[in-house]
């Protein structure tokens, strides 16, 4: 168990350092580093409690419980600077936490007041199946709330998901998938620790399987990030809060769909656009890219998308792509590697690439190319 919680406490902490110090690093990467470090002050205690250290410093205990509770509000904020909202608390979220805060804080001091061999019990009990019946209460009591976070959480990303659709670049597009596949796996993590504190004793579960399945989790959470290039720069970080303004700048218009003249306009310039300019082959194109490209109103060109095409923003320039790549991959005398072909027609990586086409076609890339 010892040499457990040493791998996942040196796990967290390279994954604190490769988030926190990395060069133009706004908010949101500082917020997910911290993050990943909270669990690995959890596991330093681990290590106290399972050496007997912990009767030397009794204190340090409560003082990584009071710590975890700053997990789910941290989480919080980063899904909402994630999304492009403003990194602001939920007072109701918010308060069951002050109520968790004042909790410990009370167990704090009821240890505080116990005799020597008092404490001495208490602490020899956290390593055992006698684990301290408030702790058991307070641990149990902590990952329900967490999961209320959590819950809120997913249905706040994919609600944004789907009203933010036709504003979305290629690029932006993996951002908001990171941040419901980042709250997938908090929720499954969540989830199965108090099926598992519910089951099996809490020193089986703090001391074991807590730091494997966290070390899994994080380090896959944090390839993903990496590998999809959802982690933010100063400058990534503007284009979303700039794409939000957009959102509520066109949602606050009255939209008319009458204006047929204007939208067969728009249609036809939106055909020259994309079959003849081909501006899809671009990963960072936006709805608002294009409408500034015509003049038009951004939700005037969303509309008419929605009319000509029967489909949003998103899926008419993936599906431009993935055609353009699918004819490309069954001309003959192509020698173009599949990887090519996905960043030539837009895609800026090749997990996408492949998604996309099979979402389109029914098929896989590589089939179409033997062919």
């Amino acid at each position: 168990m010892i040499i457990t919680n040493v791998i996942t406490i040196i796990n967290t902490f390279i994954l604190f350092s490769l988030l926190f110090f990395r060069k133009d690093n706004p908010l949101p990467n500082k917020i997910l580093a911290f993050i990943f470090l909270i669990p690995g002050l959890y596991f330093i205690d681990n290590i106290l409690i399972l050496t007997g250290y912990v009767l030397h410093v009794p204190y340090f205990f409560f003082f990584v419980q009071i710590i975890a509770i700053l997990y789910p509000i941290l989480v919080y904020l980063y899904v909402c600077l994630l999304i492009g909202e403003k990194a602001t608390l939920n007072p109701l979220l918010t308060s069951g936490s002050v109520l968790l805060l004042v909790y410990i804080i009370h167990l704090t001091i009821c240890f505080y007041n116990l005799g020597y061999s008092e404490k001495t019990n208490y602490l020899a009990s956290l390593s055992n199946e006698n684990y301290p019946e408030d702790m058991t209460l307070y641990t149990v009591l902590f990952y329900i709330w967490q999961m209320v976070y959590f819950s809120i959480l997913t249905f706040k990303v994919n609600t944004y998901d789907n009203t933010i659709n036709d504003f979305l670049s290629n690029i932006d597009s993996i951002k908001i998938a990171f941040a419901k596949l980042f709250m997938l796996l908090l929720w499954a993590l969540n989830i199965g620790l108090i099926l598992l504190y519910l089951t099996m004793p809490i020193s089986y579960v703090d001391y074991f399987f807590l730091p494997v399945i966290v070390s899994v989790i994080y380090i896959f959470i944090l390839y993903f990030s990496f590998h999809h290039n959802s982690i933010f720069t100063q400058q990534s970080l503007m284009l979303l809060k700039e794409t939000n303004k957009n959102i509520e700048a066109s949602s606050g218009i009255k939209k008319n769909l009458n204006s047929t003249d204007k939208h067969q306009k728009i249609f036809e310039m939106l055909k020259k656009v994309i079959e003849i300019d081909k501006e899809y082959k671009n990963p960072e194109l936006t709805l608002k890219g294009i409408a500034e490209k015509l003049d038009m109103p951004a939700y005037l060109v969303s509309q008419t998308i929605s009319l000509y095409y029967k489909k949003n923003f998103f899926d008419l320039i993936n599906e431009s792509r993935i055609m353009d790549a699918k004819n490309r991959l069954t001309v003959s005398d192509s020698k173009d590697k599949i990887e090519t072909i996905a960043y030539e027609v837009g895609f800026n990586s090749r997990a996408t690439f492949y998604r996309a086409y099979k979402k389109y076609t029914g098929e896989t890339p590589t089939r179409k190319k033997n062919d």
